[in-house]
């Protein structure tokens, strides 16, 4: 079907869609209602030779596209985070990030030339500084030492070993620190997060300064990967980790359909949605159609077409970055929250772990609420150390002793960029 031949009801029925509700939802937004999306303001847009399918259609209507890299490094994380629940650790978690030799992988969907490490080494956040991707491998070295040392033990301050939480063990270093966690969460900041918002859905990736653009012409593959716009654009969709078909689910259940970022943006979805009236899944998986509908309908065989819907592009581009990150911000409090209320030191270990992965992937992100600076301030709070904003200021904190005041404070900090989160029951 010629995408030219189908023209506005579909997005009509879209801004309705956006629209509907709006007046209802403002009664309910604290502060500036800083969640409202970037796509309401349908009047000052070109919509213009548009179809805007109901998933993320690569192979039907958004066709052509794929991003078997991103799916492929999502399955290798999923073994490493699966490996590193072992106890003890055999495998080498280091080589892993790496896929040494191309065969660390047992799955078929993780299997390939593809691996984690060097794209943390081409990290956007700091300009291809490869001290992030060290600092990884070297905490996962200490997961892996530790957890071969020390699984025998049952953990107490100063003494690495084993919690239990509910029916799971986990380890533990003698300050608390549960390695998998902060393992598991520094690599949703620095390889899926930085890798969406800094780099995929940047102006010279996805966006206009793309020196390829939205050409057929001059696309590498155009039958495989579509143009360089999509392809950029369908790349930053694989890192986010939903399924395309369904998600999220209609049912607003489970875990929505998705993984790692996709997951969290859902788990809370609910909560945000009572309180500002915007869905982060849904609101985020709409940008996501909207923004490839776009270029869809802007590709051509030449540049002319490329600026049709371009505000609409911004917009939805936009809307992708601020309610990813609100997931992965109520995540951070979610965490706090469950820390404070904790009434056993293990589980207190386990929430407070996963805070400070979550806070600490939120820094990658050059142009986000919530910044580099504000995120080590928060980390700061909890006993990160305030000269050292890198992974390695995690280790002078002892978990075993942050106290319900300073989990306050980081939340505080949070929910200045967030308002209202702190009371938004997450």
């Amino acid at each position: 079907m010629n995408i030219k031949s189908i023209l506005l009801p579909a997005i009509i029925s879209l801004v309705a869609f956006v629209h509907c509700g709006k007046s209802e939802m403002q009664e309910n937004i604290p502060s500036s209602g800083f969640l409202t999306s970037n796509l309401v303001d349908g009047d000052s847009l070109k919509l213009v030779n548009f179809f805007i399918p109901t998933s993320y259609d690569i192979e039907g209507s958004l066709a052509p596209g794929t991003y078997y890299g991103q799916k492929r490094r999502l399955a290798q994380l999923q073994e490493i985070k699966d490996s590193s629940r072992n106890e003890p650790i055999k495998w080498d978690i280091r080589a892993a990030l790496a896929n040494e030799n191309q065969n660390m992988f047992k799955s078929d969907e993780a299997q390939g030339s593809e691996n984690i490490r060097t794209k943390i080494d081409e990290l956007n956040f700091d300009n291809g500084n490869t001290n992030v991707a060290d600092d990884i491998a070297s905490l996962a070295d200490s997961l892996v030492q530790s957890s071969q040392a020390n699984y025998r033990n049952i953990a107490a301050n100063g003494t690495a070993g084993m919690i239990t939480t509910g029916d799971k063990k986990r380890h533990v270093s003698a300050n608390g620190l549960e390695y998998a966690e902060i393992l598991e969460k520094s690599l949703y900041g620095a390889l899926l997060y930085d890798q969406m918002v800094d780099d995929y859905l940047s102006d010279s990736q996805s966006g206009v300064d793309n020196e390829e653009g939205n050409n057929i012409l001059s696309a590498e593959d155009y039958e495989l990967y579509g143009t360089e716009r999509q392809h950029k654009f369908d790349e930053a969709f694989g890192y986010f980790g939903a399924d395309a078909a369904t998600y999220p689910n209609q049912a607003n259940s489970s875990n929505g359909d998705g993984i790692f970022l996709a997951n969290y943006t859902f788990d809370f979805s609910d909560e945000t949605e009572a309180m500002y009236g915007v869905n982060l899944a849904k609101a985020t998986m709409n940008a996501f159609i909207v923004g490839r509908s776009v270029l869809k309908a802007g590709q051509g065989n030449d540049f002319s077409q490329e600026s049709i819907n371009e505000e609409l592009f911004n917009a939805a581009r936009a809307d992708i970055k601020l309610y990813v990150e609100a997931g992965m911000a109520a995540s951070a409090i979610h965490y706090l929250n469950e820390a404070i209320t904790d009434e056993s030191e293990a589980e207190k270990l386990h929430h407070l772990s996963e805070a400070l992965g979550f806070i600490y992937a939120m820094s990658f992100n050059s142009d986000g609420r919530f910044t580099p600076e504000e995120s080590h301030n928060a980390l700061t709070a909890l006993g990160w150390s305030t000269t050292d904003s890198s992974l390695n200021g995690i280790y002078g904190i002892n978990l075993w002793e942050v106290s319900d005041e300073q989990m306050y404070a980081a939340i505080d900090i949070i929910d200045e960029s967030f308002p209202g989160f702190k009371n938004a029951g997450f």
